[in-house]
């Protein structure tokens, strides 16, 4: 269970003992909270998860930790949200960042994949939603998803956060195989270069 579920559900009983008390007014303004609550929660989430899918994979598949603390400090810390255009509903600047050739790659699988879209859809209206909320008056900013539907983008999103690190490192290991030499001609002399 992860700390999203476990908040969703949190909300989800507190909702319950709040229609026990038949004032729909409280109701309302729970609901309104809630939805607020659950979205940052599945942001914030999905940051984490992001950044550190990055970080794991970088060190995965190569990179010595020197390279992934540059990663992890100049390219993920505190700059998140500039990864994203949180004002479209598709991720390909972030995608882009990877090089044209693996952006190539994921968006071969996203065309062929509607779920894989939808939850890149439903990743980017958290992320934006959550800019929104945080930079708009959280008080009065009006979230348009209830408690519910906030949670049914989650899970449908979560689906992109888990494609993600195992798609990096299957273009990864793809692309650094292809590079190495093959085992049959390693070891073998090779001529002194020329200077």
């Amino acid at each position: 269970m992860t700390e999203v579920e476990r908040i969703f559900n949190e909300l989800t009983a507190l909702r319950e003992l709040t229609a026990k008390a038949e004032s729909p007014s409280d109701l309302n303004a729970f609901e309104t909270l809630a939805a607020k609550s659950l979205l940052l929660a599945a942001a914030s989430y999905f940051e984490r998860q992001i950044c550190d899918s990055i970080e794991n994979t970088a060190r995965s598949t190569g990179s010595k930790e020197p390279f992934v603390n540059f990663i992890s400090r100049q390219g993920l810390k505190r700059r998140y949200h500039q990864l994203f255009n949180w004002e479209m509903n598709h991720a390909n600047q972030f995608l882009g960042l990877f090089g044209p050739e693996c952006k190539k790659l994921m968006d071969d699988d996203i065309k062929a994949d509607e779920t894989l879209s939808q939850a890149i859809k439903d990743f980017m209206y958290l992320g934006s939603q959550r800019n929104q909320l945080v930079h708009n008056n959280f008080a009065s900013f009006p979230v348009d998803a209830s408690l519910s539907e906030i949670w049914m983008k989650f899970q449908s999103a979560s689906k992109f956060a888990e494609w993600l690190p195992k798609k990096l490192t299957a273009v990864s290991t793809a692309k650094r195989e292809e590079n190495e030499p093959l085992a049959e001609n390693a070891g073998q002399d090779q001529p002194a270069p020329t200077i």
